[in-house]
């Protein structure tokens, strides 16, 4: 594989999104400022995680709940089980979306305010280091999840070392090292009866 291979395109503006300007998430290449909830326009910052997918579009969790989670008592701003929204509430969200929505930006505005983390990105271009290895990390080979990037091959949990693909949301973050959601329950999770191994309430583990 060439290493001078044309970068990828970003999905919202259709240009090229190179390594330290961009974030991959959801099966796609984006600028840092162009990956921003479909529905309130907020950014999601560097962490593929922040972003659910839905039809090849980044939505925030609040919104993504909001719009495609379950509707009934207890969930959301809805009326009993009717499904209806408050006009109250649905009108003030239609004004916090449009204070929220960012003016239009030029691709020179969007490099200037894009984030970036002197430590693993050097300061002419070149490609942002592996988290694991310290390697050169290049678009092409690489995965950005937890705020860090990661080769694919190395993008492995902490715990188990079962590769976690491609997808920046399989992983999950405990002082900067990823691990697979199963490891990440076991070690981190809430302890008692009906979670993980553990017996009643007492944390000792089944034989």
């Amino acid at each position: 594989m060439s290493r001078f291979s044309a970068a990828p395109k970003c999905p919202k503006c259709s240009k090229s999104a190179y390594a330290n300007e961009s974030v991959i998430a959801i099966g796609q290449t984006w600028h840092i400022a162009c990956f921003a909830c479909a529905s309130c326009s907020k950014g999601l910052g560097r962490d593929a995680s922040n972003a659910c997918d839905n039809n090849g579009s980044p939505y925030c969790k609040a919104c993504y709940g909001k719009i495609f989670g379950p509707k009934g008592i207890g969930f959301g701003s809805t009326l009993g089980d009717t499904g209806l929204a408050s006009a109250e509430t649905t009108k003030t969200s239609e004004l916090s979306t449009q204070e929220r929505t960012p003016p239009s930006t030029t691709p020179q505005q969007q490099q200037i305010t894009a984030p970036a983390n002197p430590k693993k990105l050097p300061r002419f271009g070149g490609a942002p280091k592996c988290a694991k290895c310290d390697k050169s990390a290049y678009a092409n080979e690489s995965i950005n999840a937890i705020n860090q990037t990661f080769h694919k091959a190395c993008f492995t949990c902490e715990s188990c070392n079962k590769g976690m693909g491609d997808n920046a949301a399989n992983a999950c973050d405990n002082d900067g090292k990823p691990y697979c959601k199963a490891c990440y329950s076991k070690s981190f999770g809430p302890k008692g009866i009906g979670f993980g191994s553990t017996l009643g309430d007492t944390g000792a583990k089944i034989k």
